[in-house]
């Protein structure tokens, strides 16, 4: 649920502004990055004709291709193929040039580079692949591309999420009918027992939240700490998203390993239309006196997405 392509991008951009004739000596790769990253074919070529290697790279592990394909510049993408660029280079946090146009859901690239050998699922430092970078930033065509290219859409990161869970935390609607249609399994728990419908429901994605009921969400399934997608948006204050779990029959009482309701969660955060609505379906009050948002005892499963739960 990452945006760590958009480090990348932001680590290109101060690559541009810090260059100078002293770093363009002692790394000649920011150079050559900076470059392609601007789409300047023509100076590219004229650096590679220099001598520089096209498999060079950033103190970031960042090369040429990976830049070029990220912002989306077909024709260096092309040339830097053409002259012998390593299409499956990882940086140093493991992530390929297909990785990255795929979470910029440049498909023209996608295609090209599909077509020349890059390695579909392949998995970065943390787990995750091209399918996980275009369901994460909503781009349902490159996701489709992806998927009749040959990846792994089950495939699970090292925290167990999947690339419906990184599609539902963005609220990418489309994007989730789509991997639902391919076969997505809509309950798939990560490894503290987050679901898909918990992460929509968490962060207010009203429509996504319907998508994923509407296609067999398990509405009361529960984390390892027994919380559950009502207690996740009654926490949140999603007004709407309590009201259309509470009509498609969300238990109002049950309680979390910390004997927490609905209710309290709502409370602790001072969502009393949430509260008022929750007295109304017949929650009840238990023995925990709601606690402040300072307390150890908060909500921390619903703050632990991306959580490590395994060494990487």
């Amino acid at each position: 649920m990452r945006y760590k392509s958009m480090y990348f991008v932001l680590s290109v951009i101060v690559t541009l502004l810090i260059i100078s004739p002293a770093v363009s000596y002692s790394d000649p790769g920011s150079e050559l990055v900076a470059v392609a990253f601007t789409g300047h074919t023509d100076s590219v070529i004229s650096m590679l004709s220099e001598g520089v290697d096209v498999n060079t790279k950033t103190y970031d592990g960042e090369t040429a291709l990976m830049a070029a394909a990220l912002i989306g510049h077909t024709e260096t993408v092309k040339t830097l193929l053409s002259k012998g660029a390593n299409i499956n280079a990882k940086s140093n946090a493991g992530e390929t040039a297909l990785m990255a146009t795929s979470f910029a859901g440049n498909n023209d690239i996608v295609k090209i580079l599909l077509a020349n050998g890059a390695s579909i699922n392949t998995r970065d430092l943390k787990g995750e692949t091209a399918i996980m970078e275009a369901a994460s930033a909503g781009h349902t065509d490159t996701a489709t591309i992806l998927i009749n290219s040959g990846a792994n859409l089950l495939v699970r990161d090292f925290n167990g999420e999947t690339a419906l869970m990184e599609a539902a935390f963005a609220g990418h609607t489309e994007t989730i009918n789509k991997l639902l249609g391919f076969g997505a399994k809509i309950n798939e728990k990560n490894c503290k027992g987050m679901t898909s419908l918990m992460y929509a429901s968490i962060k207010g994605h009203l429509s996504a939240v319907n998508a994923l009921i509407t296609n067999g969400a398990v509405i009361n399934v529960k984390t390892e700490n027994g919380q559950t997608a009502l207690m996740a948006a009654a926490y949140a204050g999603h007004h709407e998203i309590v009201s259309t779990l509470l009509a498609k029959g969300a238990d109002v009482n049950v309680k979390d390993t910390e004997r927490k309701s609905a209710l309290i969660y709502a409370d602790i955060n001072g969502h009393s239309r949430i509260t008022q609505d929750l007295l109304a379906k017949g929650a009840v009050r238990n023995d925990i006196r709601p606690v402040s948002l300072g307390s150890s005892s908060r909500a921390t499963m619903f703050l632990s997405r991306g959580v490590t739960c395994k060494k990487i």
